[in-house]
Formats: C-alpha cells, sequence, structure tokens
C-alpha cells in the first residue's frame, strides 16, 4: 500500500463517491471505496 503511494497510485478518485452507495448507518467505507482499495491491491493500478 505504501509502496503503491508512492508511486502515485491512490483511490483519490473515488472519494467523492463516499457514501454513494450506502444507507444511512453503513459506514461510508464500504462500497466504491472498498472496491477500490482492493481493486488497487489486486492490480496495481488505481481504480477506473
Amino acid at each position: 500500500m505504501i509502496e503503491l503511494y508512492e508511486e502515485g497510485v491512490t483511490v483519490a478518485a473515488v472519494l467523492p463517491r463516499l457514501g454513494d452507495e450506502g444507507a444511512y448507518g453503513i459506514p461510508a467505507t464500504q462500497g466504491p471505496a472498498g472496491s477500490a482499495v482492493r481493486h488497487m491491491l489486486r492490480t496495481g493500478r488505481p481504480p477506473g
């Protein structure tokens, strides 16, 4: 994760969508942000 950040690979593009998919009371880190982190860790590339 740190190496990816140092290389400029982040999930910044999905941060404006935090909370878009969840109902009230569901942590905003679930949904698009969580998916973006998993994608980044699997592929080594930013989401999207």
